[in-house]
């Protein structure tokens, strides 16, 4: 009866550090600190940056604006069910743009580069479920 108790906890510890270790590496930890960038009205977006997407997206609204610290803003937009973030100065100049390729948060941007591109200060996320 004791080699049984002993058994099965030891058996709930390694399934329950593998699931630890799983969430982990998958990025799912609860305790995971965001820098998510700042969610702003589109009347609070310079007129020229708005204008510079409007050239850029014709006939596209974008869902959300976000202000990327002292870099710009970005603006979050679906195209063809393809969620996108693009990232445009201050003085209205396309930086660039990333495209949501998988659940798990890995993008593409313009460039064909995979990964998180905006890798300083904070990050403009598509997930809604922060605002």
């Amino acid at each position: 009866m004791r080699f049984t108790i002993y058994k099965i906890l030891i058996h709930a510890f390694v399934v329950g550090t593998f699931f630890l270790v799983a969430c982990k590496k998958e990025g799912h930890e609860k305790n995971e600190i965001k820098n998510l960038c700042r969610v702003v009205p589109a009347d609070s977006i310079p007129i020229i940056v708005r204008d510079s997407f409007t050239t850029k997206y014709a006939k596209v609204i974008p869902v959300k604006w976000y202000v990327k610290d002292s870099m710009g803003y970005c603006a979050y937009f679906i195209i063809n069910g393809m969620q996108q973030l693009a990232l445009f100065s201050t003085n209205g100049a396309w930086l660039n743009t990333e495209t949501k390729v998988e659940q798990t948060g890995q993008y593409e941007d313009s460039t064909g580069q995979s990964g998180k591109l905006f890798k300083e200060g904070c990050s403009c996320e598509t997930d809604t479920e922060h605002d």
